[in-house]
């Protein structure tokens, strides 16, 4: 405000969301317009997150209890969770947004993804792919501390 003086907010979240759209169209539009990215690049890496983010948290509900699973289930959930640390770890949406080392940060991203996606998979279909567990464990063998139950809910 210029004057300095200050009005309390006062607005519905409704009118606070169609306003904060508002915005947001007009800022792309600017970036767009002046040669810059758009958010909506980063919404990709963001979603694909966000959906490996609810199914390991899910799966980790679900096989948490040190009775109801098994050590094979165990490490495929760990290894779902370093995946999923790694697609997190680092600024790949940011690197995309930027225009640094796209493909490379474009490959590394969806490489994590899929291979959180093929681990998720075998553990929901009880249909366990050995070798291509164990390429998986060796390509990606970071964070050996990591325990799935991290992500638990409850």
């Amino acid at each position: 405000m210029t004057s300095g003086a200050s009005r309390p907010a006062t607005f519905s979240i409704p009118t606070c969301r169609s306003r904060f759209t508002t915005i947001e169209n007009e800022l792309n539009q600017w970036l767009d317009n002046n040669g810059y990215k758009s958010t909506k690049e980063i919404r990709g890496c963001t979603a694909y997150q966000h959906d490996a983010e609810r199914r390991m948290t899910a799966l980790a509900n679900r096989f948490g209890d040190d009775a109801s699973v098994s050590e094979q289930q165990a490490q495929l959930l760990d290894q779902m969770a370093r995946e999923l640390l790694l697609a997190q770890s680092s600024d790949w949406a940011f690197q995309i947004y930027q225009g640094t080392t796209v493909q490379y940060s474009t490959r590394r991203f969806e490489s994590h993804i899929q291979r959180f996606n093929l681990l998720a998979d075998m553990i929901e279909s009880g249909n366990v792919d050995t070798e291509l567990f164990d390429e998986i464990t060796d390509r990606d063998n970071i964070f050996e501390e990591v325990d799935f139950r991290v992500y638990r809910s409850r």
